[in-house]
């Protein structure tokens, strides 16, 4: 399955992490835009894409125009997001910045 987003005559499009067989395919409703059985995992996925694709018309009705459409696709599709730093990361960190350079500490 592959998602097109259109926006001032340019469209961006992206292959979504679906994998179907061919009995699935006839499951799809095209007036739904979803699989007719409610439990396939690929509808949950639909929505959540759905649900963030209304949040950002949602928060930026007014400034459509700042935005290209392969923007809008990466917002929607959560590309463009930095990635939650683990604490071990921090901490590494600190370690490189604060303690190692530090004469008067050790390590233990």
């Amino acid at each position: 399955m592959y998602m097109r987003i259109t926006l001032n005559r340019e469209k961006a499009e992206m292959r979504l992490n679906i994998e179907l067989a061919d009995t699935e395919l006839l499951k799809w409703d095209e007036t739904m835009m979803r699989f007719a059985d409610r439990s396939m995992s690929a509808n949950a996925y639909l929505n959540e894409i759905d649900k963030n694709f209304e949040e950002f018309r949602y928060h930026n009705a007014t400034k459509l125009s700042n935005y290209n459409a392969k923007t809008v696709r990466d917002l929607v599709m959560g590309l463009n997001a930095k990635p939650t730093p683990l604490i071990i990361q921090y901490i590494d960190k600190y370690h490189d910045r604060a303690i190692s350079p530090n004469a008067q500490m050790a390590d233990g």
